[in-house]
């Protein structure tokens, strides 16, 4: 009775309270062995799933090390390990081993196989992924819906319709209304080129009957399955709320699909009523989607001088808000923009010390000053590692740390670090790009083929800083 409680408060959100109950069950001597054991391999589950950071990896494997210590070498303590493990994508490959080496003394459970499956998907092993994910829901009653919308993800992925139309039945008739249910199905109808049903089903679930999910899940998933006219009409009709931040979401949109003109433009017209740091990055950013230097000839001209007034927009609105992190941070984001780098680092400088644990100015900081000053130092190295041991292994941040390791001539940490931010996102091209280069300084011969990589993927200049536009032009020359 006391594990369903506790699994039940770590589903509804309870978590702190979970984990209260559990340390004293894990710290409580009169308690039987093995419930001991079990409170901490709960412990040690929660920890790495609520965060990839570094430190909650650490506790987590100490807890299972203390049960191997207390009960010996169980099979129960291996698998919690293995789990554990597959959280950190530096050690996938030994969480791959151990499930499956204990995979063949006893079969995995549901759980098991489905972080195996998760991993060979990362791993970049579509074949193994999806045969142990079939494993993970043969058995309908004890798999779980994002079990079965991991595999039809990875059958979609494959292109294999059919295997996924049969996954998606097998969601819809286990878990009918769940998201899984609803986004897997839409997902398999855009792989069968049946867009306008796919956002019908989407649009007519439960989900999109709450303001909050549909600017949360609903708006996002249909840019990930590429309806990215159903996910704007969702933004621009929240952006009509009249609230000062109602905007803001259709800000975001227009910038991560490139459109920096009706950025700009959204911007000044919610400038009356959106606080001033909002705006100020909102234009910012606008104006970093588009470098001058980029923008079609026709329209270079006309862009420049929109550029140039962000740029004295910015400075004026600075004098009255010499103190405000978002102003400060549109600034920098522009000196950046127009190659005043000497400035930036001074205003970065600035923002340190108003939020000295702000990831994005900590990432940002580190990078200019491996691109610019070339340093790959203590200093840099420290700001992004700060970072990741508080958010985890993740892609664009491993990509700022090798990119900090090229500066500092450390190119086989940076080729480690970009082989795992490439498998955790495969699409994204500036990955490969970065690995072209630490190949090129070691004399591999991959560069020409990371590189081919990259513009296949559509890298740019514009998705790249203008740093690096000299290795891309002398790259692209080879």
């Amino acid at each position: 009775a006391n594990r369903q409680m506790n699994r039940l408060l770590y589903r509804t959100g309870r978590g702190p309270e979970a984990d209260k109950l559990f340390e004293a069950l894990a710290e409580n001597a009169a308690a039987p062995a093995e419930a001991r054991r079990y409170a901490r391999r709960v412990l040690a589950y929660a920890k790495v799933m609520r965060s990839g950071a570094p430190a909650e990896l650490a506790a987590a494997l100490a807890l299972i090390d203390r049960n191997r210590e207390e009960g010996g070498d169980l099979d129960e303590d291996k698998r919690a390990a293995a789990l554990v493990l597959s959280t950190d994508p530096f050690r996938q490959v030994e969480a791959i081993d151990r499930l499956t080496e204990i995979g063949k003394r006893t079969p995995l459970t549901a759980e098991e196989n489905y972080y195996l499956g998760r991993m060979y998907s990362q791993q970049g092993q579509p074949d193994l992924a999806e045969k142990a994910l079939r494993e993970s829901t043969r058995a309908v009653a004890l798999a779980q819906p994002e079990h079965l919308a991991y595999l039809a993800k990875v059958q979609c992925e494959r292109s294999n319709a059919p295997a996924a139309e049969a996954t998606v039945a097998a969601l819809k008739a286990n878990f009918a209304g769940t998201w899984e249910a609803v986004t897997e199905e839409a997902r398999v109808l855009v792989l069968n080129g049946r867009k306008p049903e796919a956002a019908k089903r989407v649009l007519e679930s439960t989900f999109a009957g709450d303001a909050e999910s549909l600017l949360k899940r609903v708006a996002p998933f249909l840019e990930e399955i590429d309806l990215k006219a159903d996910a704007e009409t969702i933004y621009r009709a929240a952006a009509k709320a009249g609230t000062p931040l109602a905007h803001a979401p259709l800000g975001g949109f227009l910038l991560r699909n490139g459109r920096a003109a009706d950025a700009v433009a959204l911007a000044y017209a919610h400038e009356a009523t959106a606080p001033v740091g909002v705006t100020a990055k909102l234009l910012a950013g606008g104006a970093r989607v588009l470098p001058v230097e980029l923008a079609p000839e026709a329209d270079r001209a006309k862009w420049k001088a929109t550029v140039q007034g962000i740029d004295e927009w910015v400075a004026r609105k600075l004098a009255g808000n010499a103190s405000d992190p978002d102003v400060l941070f549109a600034k920098a984001e522009l000196d950046d923009l127009f190659g005043r780098y000497a400035d930036e680092i001074a205003t970065y400088e600035k923002l340190l010390a108003l939020a000295p644990d702000n990831d994005i100015f900590l990432n940002n900081f580190a990078m200019i000053l491996a691109l610019h000053n070339r340093d790959g130092g203590d200093r840099p190295l420290g700001m992004v590692n700060a970072v990741i041991a508080r958010k985890g292994s993740r892609a664009t941040l491993l990509d700022t740390r090798a990119i900090v390791h090229i500066a500092g001539g450390r190119y086989a940490e940076a080729i480690k670090d970009l082989t795992v931010a490439r498998r955790l996102e495969p699409k994204k091209a500036v990955y490969a790009f970065h690995l072209a280069l630490a190949e090129e300084k070691l004399g591999g011969p991959k560069t020409n083929r990371d590189f081919a990589l990259a513009a296949a993927r559509g890298l740019t200049k514009a998705k790249l800083h203008a740093k690096e536009w000299p290795d891309f032009d002398r790259l692209l020359a080879k």
